[in-house]
This record gives C-alpha cells, sequence and structure tokens, in this order.
C-alpha cells in the first residue's frame, strides 16, 4: 500500500506512472511523471502536468485509499532546466544527463501515509555495495508477459477521473551494479514502471534506494538493461528539507458512492418496475474516502427523469432520506430508504442518492458528480390502471 498509481494530466492527455511514500504526505516519483518540456498543457507549452494524482495501493479496479491530490511539487534543474544555454530543456536535449536527475518529489493534500505507511530511504557512496545487492521493483508496468510468454496489457478504461484499472507488480532479484548516478540490473520493468522503488528490507523496514527510470539499448536500438536513478546525499537532502518545509495539509472526510472505488454493484432496488403507492426499498454503500472523521450526515433520495438531480432541464421528486453516523476514514455504511412511491406519471426514472445535499461536511471533494449515486436500474413506474 507504500507505492501508488500515479495519472498526470497534459492538456487533452493522461498518462500513468508509479511511485511510493515517504512520509505522512510525501511521494517519491520520477521527474518525467510530471514533467515534459515538448509535452503539451492546458495553455500548448510544454512543462509541468495540469492535474496530478496518486491512487495508493490500487489493486485493479479497488482503489481502497481513494484518490489523491497533489499540493506541491519538486524537482531539481538537471532534468527541467536548460543547463547548457541550448534554448533546450533538459529532459529533450541529448546533450544533457537528464536521467541522472529523473527524480520528484509531491507534497499530497492529505495525511495518507498515516494510514498506509511509507518506506525509509538509502544511499551509500561504496558503489561496490550494489553488486549482486537483492532488491525489489514495484509499480503499475502498462503491460506485463504472462507464463507463456504472451505480452498482455496491465491498465484498461480512462485514466481521467477514476474510471481505470491496473495492477500493481513486485519482481524480486539482484542488482547488476551501479555508477554515481544510475542503477543497472536485468529485472523486468516497464513504462508504467517509471517512478516505482527500487527497494529493500532490512528486519521489518523497507527502504528506497532507487527509483525505475527506464532503460539503455545498443547501437541496433536493442535493450542491453534497465536502469534505476540511485539515491544519492544530495537527494536525501533535499528530501528532507522539503519534508521540513512543506505546509502540512488539512486532513477532511471525503464521502462518495462505494461502488465507483471498488468495481463493485451494492446499489439496490426492491423492484424495477412499480405502480404509485407500492412500496419501493432503495440501498447503496457510502464510504469515507478521506483522512478524518465524516461526522453525522444525511443521504436524500430522489426519482428523477435527468441522471443529476441539480440540473435544470429535469424533473426531481423528493422520496426520503437517510441519517448516517458518523464514518472513520476508509470505513462504510448503507444507505436506504423504504416508503410508499408518490403518485408519478408513468414512465422511465433514475433513482439518485444524494450524499451530504446540504454541504454540511467539508470534504475534499464537494462536487454533486462525487457525491451523487445513479443507480444501475431504471425504474418504470407503471399506470395506476
Amino acid at each position: 500500500t507504500k507505492v501508488g498509481f500515479v495519472t498526470a494530466k497534459f492538456g487533452d492527455e493522461w498518462f500513468g506512472s508509479s511511485g511510493v511514500m515517504i512520509g505522512p504526505h510525501h511521494f517519491l516519483t520520477s521527474a518525467h511523471s510530471i514533467f515534459n518540456s515538448t509535452r503539451s498543457d492546458s495553455a500548448g507549452n510544454g512543462g509541468y502536468a495540469d492535474e496530478i494524482y496518486v491512487h495508493l495501493g490500487q489493486d485493479g479496479q479497488e482503489k481502497y485509499y481513494g484518490q489523491v491530490g497533489v499540493t506541491y511539487f519538486h524537482t531539481v534543474n538537471g532534468y527541467t532546466a536548460d543547463n547548457d544555454g541550448d534554448g533546450i530543456i533538459a529532459d529533450a536535449d541529448s546533450n544533457e544527463d537528464d536521467g541522472n536527475y529523473d527524480w520528484a518529489v509531491l507534497s499530497l493534500d492529505r495525511n495518507i501515509g498515516n494510514y498506509t505507511g511509507w518506506m525509509g530511504w538509502q544511499w551509500n557512496s561504496d558503489l561496490s555495495w550494489f553488486n549482486d545487492l537483492n532488491v525489489n521493483i514495484t509499480g503499475y508496468p502498462k503491460n506485463t508477459i504472462n507464463s507463456e510468454g504472451i505480452v498482455e496489457t496491465n491498465w484498461s478504461g480512462s485514466l481521467a477521473g477514476i474510471d481505470h484499472s491496473a495492477e500493481m507488480y513486485t519482481i524480486s532479484g539482484t542488482i547488476n551494479s551501479a555508477d554515481n548516478y544510475q542503477i543497472k540490473h536485468h529485472l523486468d520493468a516497464t513504462g508504467g514502471n517509471s517512478g516505482g522503488p527500487v527497494w529493500r528490507s532490512e528486519g521489518n523496514s523497507e527502504y528506497v534506494i532507487g527509483l525505475t527510470s527506464g532503460y539503455i539499448h545498443d547501437s541496433q536500438n536493442t535493450p542491453t538493461h534497465n536502469e534505476a536513478i540511485r539515491l544519492q546525499k544530495y537527494m536525501t537532502d533535499l528530501i528532507e528539507d522539503w519534508k521540513t518545509n512543506d505546509p502540512n495539509p488539512v486532513d477532511k472526510p471525503d464521502l462518495v458512492d462505494y461502488d465507483q472505488w471498488f468495481g463493485t454493484d451494492f446499489d439496490y432496488l426492491s423492484s424495477n418496475s412499480i405502480k404509485p403507492g407500492d412500496n419501493l426499498t432503495t440501498r447503496f454503500v457510502t464510504r469515507n474516502n478521506g483522512t478524518a472523521a465524516s461526522g453525522n450526515f444525511d443521504v436524500n433520495f430522489y426519482a428523477s427523469t435527468d441522471n443529476d438531480v441539480t440540473n435544470s432541464s429535469g424533473s426531481h421528486w423528493f422520496l426520503g432520506s437517510d441519517t448516517i453516523s458518523s464514518l472513520d476514514p476508509f470505513n462504510w455504511d448503507y444507505a436506504t430508504w423504504s416508503g410508499s412511491f408518490p403518485n408519478l406519471n408513468p414512465g422511465s426514472y433514475y433513482i439518485i442518492g444524494f450524499i451530504d445535499p446540504s454541504t454540511s461536511i467539508d470534504e475534499f471533494d464537494d462536487s454533486a458528480a462525487s457525491n451523487q449515486v445513479v443507480f444501475d436500474s431504471i425504474l418504470q413506474v407503471q399506470s395506476l390502471f
């Protein structure tokens, strides 16, 4: 759970990578996960991503720790500046050793590390220490190879929002060697692994010693080995400084529809076809994806001709409400309404649960898109006669 899947938006495109928690709200990843001088952002310029999110411990469609926002980020000039004065930023300049500085630290919008835990870090100036060192490499590769040698896609769905699936993989083995900047190895790592930790265990503790960065190829463009940027003293000094001086985030609750985050289908209607006056029971699971207790909150239930009860284009009828007792972080409860269905015209209606409709709870995401639960089944209302 300390490792996360990173999604970053540049202009209209989304890209994925990996990284690891290194404190309550700090996350270590690759610089190229969040910066690209030739990839257009929303203003048509190269540079930093417009939006960055972290999904800790994502397992396929299951996003147990929700979607975490980024408040600040830190990179170094060796990757993001024109250091030789030729007008080309280092990450796109073949004359600069940008790969030696391909790392970044993200300051997150909540203290999610208090729930996931985090890794420590190690550096060693004795390069022989790395020879044949047992390590693990963890991340979210875009493609994997199955036992029959067939390449399979590990990512699916849109990286925009939360409608995507990605599996975490760990491979273990030994490092071949290291130089002043890079760790060299032949362990499997593909696109998407970038920024993921190369780590080792000592007793009950886990330590990052490098970050997956890329591969080296020969003159025929055949890959010869994979590389990871090696943690060095200047990096750990900067990390300590950023961790000390970045503002602490304010923890909040975040009330959501459980199904959206786990790929499940728990919303329930006792009948898909009723007449006015018939009894109807509705139920769904609400969850607190935030890092603070929610306090008690209400859930309203509606029948609607539109799939958004905040839209003026449709007609919406209030059915009833349920009060949910305070949810601790990452806990859930059922929201239920049961009663006589009102006298509505025959036709098709959406059933919608609206979490905290009065926005009395200060959440990370108070948007209607986050707080509305549109039931999968469409309710058919029949004529009384």
